[in-house]
Formats: C-alpha cells, structure tokens, sequence
C-alpha cells in the first residue's frame, strides 16, 4: 500500500508567475524603461536563480519519465550504448549522460543512477519512447530488458538556499549528499520510498514511488530549475541535430573519452579532439509577446539586417514580460549582441555575458560549503 508524502506548502508563494518574480520584474523593469527611453537596446540582468531563493516550495517535476534497464548484461550493454562511464555510477553516485545515434546526433539526455544491478535513465518523458526504440533494437542479442517505470514514480525539485535543510527534515537524512562539479558525480541518498539527489548544494531531485501532495506551480518551474542549473532541454522536435558538445555535455561531464566503444563515439571523439565545437548551449534572457517554443529560430543584428543565429532548444516566461530561453548559438557570438524571435520583431533578447555563468556558479558554490 502506497503513502502519499506530503511536503510543506507556501502560502505566500502559489506559482512561478507571481512571488518567486517579483524581484525579478522590478528589476527588469527598470532596464526596459531606459532601453525604451533612451531608445538603445540594454542587456538585461539576470533573474535571481531560483537555487540562490530562500522562499521557494517544492516543485513538481511531471515531465520527468524513468526508463529502468534490467538483466545480467545491463551494465555491459549501457556502456556500448552511452556517452557516460558505467564504471563511475554506483547506488549512491550517478552521473549525466546523452544517447546518440551513429552519426554522433543525441537522441536524448539524462542523468543515471543504479538500484542493486538495474539502472534508471531519469529522462523526459518526450524523449523517452525513441530511446527504449533504440535500446531494444541493439539489445536483441543480450540479455536485457527496458521498462518505462514513469507512472511508478514521483519527481519535484528542493531548491533553495534552505533546500539541504528542508530536506533533511523531511526524510530524516543526517548528512545530505551533494553533487561532485569537478567529476560530475551526483550524490544518491537512498530514502525509504525512494531517492534524493543532490546536483547542486541548493538543488535536490526528489525520486519517490509514493505520490507527492505538492503546492501548485507554474507549468514552467520545473524547467526554469533546469536552466538555472544549466541542463539541456532537448525537445523531441531536435532529436538527432546536435552533438553533445553542443549541449554542453562535456562541461556537466556526462562524456568519457577514456571508455571504450559506444555509438556515436567516433564524432564526439573528433570534436573534442581537434577542438571542432563550434555551437554551444547558450542562455538568454529578454522579451517576447508569445513564449518562444522549439520551432522557433533566433535572429542576430548585422548592421542593418537580421541572419539566423540558431535554434530555440526551451523558454520560460518569469512574468508577463521576462523569458529566459535556451539556444543553440556560434561560440564566437558576441555576448552583447542583439536578437530577436524570428517573426516576433518586437521581441529582444540577450546572451548572458558568461556563457559558462551557471557551470561557475556550482563550483564556486561547491567548494564555500
């Protein structure tokens, strides 16, 4: 018989477009009063990130799915299979990971964790049925099997500075675990219906097969955690464009180039290799009447015309006004430049001057605790 957890409410704090944005809109605000008035275009500041928040309830996390792999050669067939090192995962250290094709393309990403011999890909649920496709295809002469365990599990977010705190209390952890930046290492601490998962001191990935009584958020908390904590949202619609570099897989070190053989390792190999990367997941932030989706191209300023700069990966509305969006852009683009949703001519965006800000962030975070 399942029992529900039920986590503690804000009263003060019912969704993503409200209280977690206020500083936010009042910041950003007054950037755009002077843009408009001085008619320039201003960067604009970055919203507090919802891990450095001390208001912040538990998050649902619905989109996330599980996909379990099972049997004797699980292990062995994961690591022909996955640009991570199964050597490193163990029951209490998971790691990031993509699944490409033979081209070097991702199919997905993820983060991986094992329960005594099975292994659990915590993936989105758009991504996860061509993934399992491919597995069972290279898996018919070994002895595996693949489940989509998503309606068996429970996942929300603990972010905050208090998040540590709040989850020791909760499930009555002594020492909460915490993600290793300089391996990639995630801490799994085993609870009695599930997992806590720390990827960043501030942010804890909650994995429960006993449902969540949660607060209600905004349907975009979920993914504003994962772009604050620089993940990849991969929309199923760019399945098989991107190398993993692309994504910053390399930098969430959730590649090995010192394992064997895996699909897709000859291209990953070549560009980390010969130094080939040029895109890279980028984070921007700006306006836009309409939230930019994954079918959406960004454009950059060239004097007085517009060019193309790359692909919309994932939005998220903070208000009625500010968005931050991912994209896949040049690594040479200009961190000032000016750009626009292809077909919206009053939106604007920027990239945020470090690309690399959120990567930063964790390590710096890391090593103060």
């Amino acid at each position: 018989m399942r029992h529900s957890i039920t986590l503690p409410e804000n009263p003060e704090l019912p969704c993503l477009n409200s209280a977690i944005t206020v500083a936010i809109v009042r910041g950003c605000r007054r950037y755009f009063l002077r843009s408009h008035t001085r008619k320039t275009h201003v960067s604009l500041s970055t919203p507090k990130l919802l891990t450095e928040r001390s208001d912040i309830p538990f998050i649902p996390y619905p989109e996330l799915g599980v996909l379990r792999v099972s049997g004797p050669d699980a292990k062995r067939f994961l690591q022909g299979q996955l640009t991570c090192d199964l050597a490193q995962v163990s029951e209490t250290i998971g790691v990031a990971g993509g699944h490409c094709d033979a081209t070097g393309k991702l199919w997905s990403v993820f983060r991986l964790i094992q329960i005594q011999e099975d292994y659990l890909l915590l993936i989105n649920k758009s991504l996860l049925g061509t993934t399992q496709e491919q597995f069972k295809k290279f898996g018919v002469f070994s002895k595996v099997t693949f489940t989509d365990e998503s309606a068996s599990w429970y996942a929300g977010w603990c972010v905050g500075v208090d998040a540590a705190t709040r989850c020791r209390d909760l499930f009555s952890i002594g020492t909460l675990p915490i993600s290793d930046t300089a391996t990639g290492h995630h801490a799994v601490y085993h609870i009695e219906q599930g997992f806590v998962i720390g990827l960043h001191p501030n942010a804890y990935l909650v994995l429960s097969s006993a449902p969540f009584s949660m607060p209600k958020n905004s349907e975009h908390a979920a993914q504003a955690v994962e772009i604050d904590l620089g993940w990849p949202l991969l929309p199923v619609e760019q399945q098989q464009m991107h190398i993993p570099q692309a994504l910053n897989l390399d930098k969430l070190k959730g590649i090995s180039f010192k394992k064997g053989c895996y699909i897709g390792q000859e291209t990953v190999a070549r560009m980390h290799y010969k130094g080939q990367t040029k895109r890279r997941l980028t984070v921007l932030m700006g306006t836009c009447s309409a939230l930019p989706t994954s079918d959406d191209v960004l454009e950059v300023q060239i004097g007085e015309n517009w060019r193309r700069a790359g692909a919309v990966l994932a939005a998220v509305r903070y208000d009625r006004e500010v968005v931050a969006l991912q994209a896949v852009l040049p690594v040479d683009q200009e961190a000032g430049a000016k750009m626009r949703i292809k077909g919206q001519d009053d939106s604007q965006f920027t990239p945020l001057s470090n690309l690399d800000t959120m990567e930063a962030k964790n390590e710096s975070n890391h090593q103060s605790r």
